[in-house]
């Protein structure tokens, strides 16, 4: 965790997955702001799907998929999650399923993600049954928080630091 991190960010991913064919997910709102300049740093692809916690599904994770396999990546692929706890969970999972697994870096940019849902390895998709019913134990690579991310949330995103408070009462 340092501020200015995702700066650096490329030469931390290459560090965590050597030798690895990086692959960038994030979601339509995060893309242009904090995903792209990434991609284009790793020289990486850049996946995107529609924004919203109605995007954690099977059939975006799905859609996810078919598009690495339609670019024919193997097992040295390293997707790399940038944004918040739908897309750590949703990218997560493909990760965990894609090839029977490859790497994961962890780019959370809201705080909720930055300390709770993008450490633990929890990945997942929601069902018409329940939240979070399918999904993976799958531990990243590299979790890296740069705090300056949360400068691009909305004022009542960067609010949600009760989280925080919750998760420190816990322990």
């Amino acid at each position: 965790m340092r501020s200015g991190a995702l700066a650096g960010a490329a030469s931390l991913v290459a560090e965590s997955a050597p030798g690895c064919r990086p692959v960038v997910i994030a979601d339509s709102n995060v893309a242009p702001l904090h995903a792209a300049p990434l991609a284009a740093a790793l020289g990486a692809e850049l996946l995107t799907f529609p924004a919203g916690e109605t995007s954690k599904v099977r059939a975006q994770w799905a859609a996810l998929t078919d598009e690495l396999l339609d670019r024919q990546l193997g097992r040295d692929t390293v997707i790399v999650a940038v944004g918040g706890g739908v897309c750590g969970d949703l990218a997560g999972f493909v990760a965990a399923t894609y090839l029977r697994g490859v790497p994961v870096v962890q780019v959370p940019t809201s705080l909720v993600a930055m300390i709770d849902a993008s450490i633990g390895g929890k990945t997942g998709v929601d069902t018409r049954h329940g939240k979070n019913l399918v999904g993976a134990f799958h531990q990243p690579a590299l979790v890296l928080v740069d705090p300056l991310a949360l400068a691009t949330l909305p004022l009542e995103h960067r609010r949600a630091g009760g989280q925080a408070v919750e998760f420190r009462r816990r322990r």
